[in-house]
This record gives structure tokens, C-alpha cells and sequence, in this order.
């Protein structure tokens, strides 16, 4: 028996745990907790770093848990938030944190696996144009898609 009985949502759900596996063994983290840590610490700081409607094509392509997750709080018209400087995108990562502690990685380490699960995940042209958005600092995190 599905989980919903709706089978997009339980599809979805599906999808969903499968980033928050893959991405764990990205992170070699212990658990998906930590995992979907860093998932909503990226995906946040990058939505808020994108113009809107370039924020609304990514967010189009992410499993429905996980869009959930990438709009909650968001705030449109304070878009975007022009950050070139590495130092602080990684600690709009590092903020989305939150309490957690001892995760076994850090908001660069984040960014690098994050960014190499949209890579994989999405459509490639909605990653590479996401990545275009960013300046050559911060395009440092985001591998080209192969």
C-alpha cells in the first residue's frame, strides 16, 4: 500500500528520498537528517541569490517535499540578494543550518554536493542557467554539467 494513496505525492515522496540518499553518500554523512541539513541550506541561499523568475524554474524542477522546503520563508521582493563574495554565500549556508551541529561537513562541502546533485537531477538547462546566473566566485562550487 503507497504511503498518500496519491500516486504523485507518493511518487514524489519517492523521488524525494532518493536526493536526500544520494546526497548523503555526496556528504558521507551518517544520516539523511543531515542530508536534508544541507539540501535546505543551499537550495535556500541559492533561491534567494536568483532573480525571481529564474528561483521559480528551479524551484519547478525539485520533487514537491523539496519545493516546499525551497519556498518556505522565501520573500520575492527581496530578490535577488547580490552576493559575489564567497565568504558570505557560504555563510547564508551555513546559516540555514540552524542548531545543528557536528554534521561531519560544512557549507562548502554542501554547496559542492548540492550543486553536484542538481547537476545530476534536474534538467541540465535549468542547472547551467542557475550556475550562469552566478558570478565566477561562486560558480567555483557548482561543477559544470558533465
Amino acid at each position: 500500500m503507497s504511503a498518500t494513496q496519491v500516486r504523485n505525492l507518493d511518487d514524489s515522496i519517492h523521488r524525494t528520498n532518493e536526493w536526500l540518499r544520494d546526497l548523503q553518500e555526496k556528504l558521507g554523512a551518517d544520516d539523511r537528517g543531515a542530508a536534508y541539513i544541507a539540501l535546505r541550506g543551499v537550495l535556500k541561499a541559492l533561491r534567494d541569490r536568483l532573480p525571481t523568475d529564474d528561483a521559480a524554474h528551479l524551484g519547478a524542477q525539485l520533487p514537491i517535499p523539496i519545493r516546499g522546503v525551497y519556498y518556505d520563508q522565501y520573500r520575492p521582493s527581496d530578490q535577488p540578494n547580490v552576493v559575489r563574495e564567497p565568504e558570505i554565500f557560504l555563510s547564508m549556508i551555513g546559516d540555514g543550518f540552524g542548531d545543528a551541529n557536528n554534521l561531519g561537513f560544512g557549507p562548502e562541502e554542501a554547496a559542492r554536493a548540492v550543486f553536484e546533485l542538481l547537476n545530476e537531477k534536474i534538467d541540465t538547462n535549468e542547472a547551467q542557467k542557475a550556475r550562469h546566473i552566478l558570478n565566477d566566485e561562486l560558480k567555483a562550487f557548482w561543477p559544470k554539467a558533465a
